[in-house]
């Protein structure tokens, strides 16, 4: 007997110096179990794959190679590289039990070359790298985009139908204030701010194909943040040095028209699902459209709207009509030889899908040509007939307020088709002000 006992206190006692010196050997086929079923029990339907898992006891850090998600029929969601957790409470992990918050609520997580899928949309949301910091409720994004997963042709190639096409380009994103227990749980996506830079987004529509009336209705930005499930509060977001860039393609590997905005500033709170009726997230930018005017734009979307409403308004100051070639001389086939903007600005309020509202545009001198749409020529019976027809006849030339003050105001009537984005529904709504002034 006492032989046995000594041989098990020896054999324990090397069980001991074992743990204390190769920790790692034993622990890790544990955890990996451990993590690999609470994240299978807590998202049913997928299928994740970790790989080369390493646990440091000493330092308390979980690693891996890489991490794979993919639908029950294999269709990849989510992927990274280098994926380290540090400082989670170690007995969570040990009884592999609500990982996913502890994770949030005081440990430090980072990754690199992080790939989220979004098969609906065909996007994918891509990262370099990725760091969480739960204790100081922070994070931290390098170079964000958001993309398709092929090129232009081959993305609308895909389809026989109109699509629409998002790049967005963000080196840096920094949230401050991030309320991680809520959001590990979804039920709360807070942040005190959002501070992005240098952010470019690209909208591409291909209207070289036909609307597909049967397809699903692009979701607008209030009902993708209401799908979330929880409140969503953020106190502040700016935009430092931004650019947009909106483009209409009329035809495969030709040139699309195209408007731009530079130097977007961008100062914004957002307020969804909060209970409050009364509240709204606004949004207040300025820019340089077409690299000419100064632009402004402010809009407010109510935290109570279940459809498309919101309240927009602007104002656009001094420059060429010539500036708007680049977009007129593709989208209508004309082209601006003379004019002057003075200012433009507009209010519009849009309830369930539906855009009133006045358009103030005031310029003179606005003589134009109708062009070839392939060669951009101004010659031809037919252009000169078009050009006379539209500067003589159909076309407001000058609208300048007159002795009484008093001028043609444009009136904002606009109905969102269910193909549309929200770009180019607000878009198609100043546009129809717009053209009640002028003519087009």
């Amino acid at each position: 007997m006492k032989r046995t006992a000594h041989h098990t206190g020896i054999a324990g006692l090397g069980c001991i110096l074992l743990f204390l010196i190769f920790p790692d050997i034993l622990i890790n086929p544990f955890i990996e179990g451990r993590i690999s079923s609470a994240l299978t029990e807590g998202y049913p339907g997928y299928t994740i794959n970790i790989y080369g898992l390493e646990y440091d006891f000493w330092r308390n850090r979980v690693g891996c190679d890489s991490v794979h998600v993919m639908t029950t029929d294999s269709l990849p969601v989510f992927k990274a590289t280098r994926v380290g957790v540090t400082g989670v409470s170690r007995l969570p992990l040990l009884l592999g039990r609500d990982i996913a918050s502890d994770i949030l609520a005081g440990a430090d997580a980072d990754a690199f070359d992080v790939v989220l899928a979004f098969p609906r949309s065909q996007h994918d949301l891509r990262a370099a790298s990725v760091r969480l910091s739960g204790e100081d409720s922070s994070l931290s994004v390098e170079g964000l985009e958001y993309r398709p997963a092929v090129d232009d042709d081959r993305y609308f190639a895909a389809d026989e139908f109109r699509r629409t096409r998002y790049r967005l380009a963000v080196p840096r994103v920094r949230i401050a204030g991030l309320a991680c227990p809520g959001l590990s749980l979804g039920t709360d996506w807070r942040a005190r701010a959002i501070d992005v830079g240098d952010a470019f987004l690209s909208v591409l529509v291909n209207k070289d194909k036909p609307e597909n009336e049967n397809g699903a209705s692009p979701r607008m930005p209030g009902e993708l943040l209401s799908s979330l499930g929880g409140a969503v509060r953020i106190d502040n977001i700016s935009c430092e040095n931004g650019k947009l860039e909106y483009l209409e393609r009329f035809g495969a590997g030709s040139e699309p028209a195209v408007l731009t905005c530079d130097s977007i500033q961008v100062v914004s709170r957002w307020r969804i699902n909060t209970g409050d009726r009364g509240d709204s997230s606004v949004i207040r930018a300025r820019g340089t459209f077409m690299g000419a005017g100064e632009a402004s734009v402010r809009m407010s979307i109510p935290a109570a709207s279940t459809g498309l409403a919101f309240q927009c308004s602007g104002r656009l100051g001094r420059m060429n009509l010539s500036d708007f070639n680049p977009f007129l001389e593709r989208s209508e086939h004309l082209r601006l030889k003379t004019g002057i903007l003075e200012s433009a600005s507009f209010d519009i309020d849009v309830v369930a899908g539906r855009a009133e509202g006045t358009a103030h545009v005031v310029y003179e001198d606005l003589k134009v040509v109708a062009i070839e749409d392939r060669t951009g020529s101004e010659s031809g019976v037919g252009n000169t007939v078009v050009s006379f027809f539209a500067n003589n006849i159909k076309l407001r030339t000058t609208n300048m307020p007159d002795e009484s003050d008093s001028m043609k105001v444009g009136e904002v009537r606009y109905d969102r088709d269910s193909s549309e984005t929200f770009l180019e529904f607000t878009w198609f709504a100043l546009r129809s002000g717009i053209s009640d002034v002028v003519g087009f």
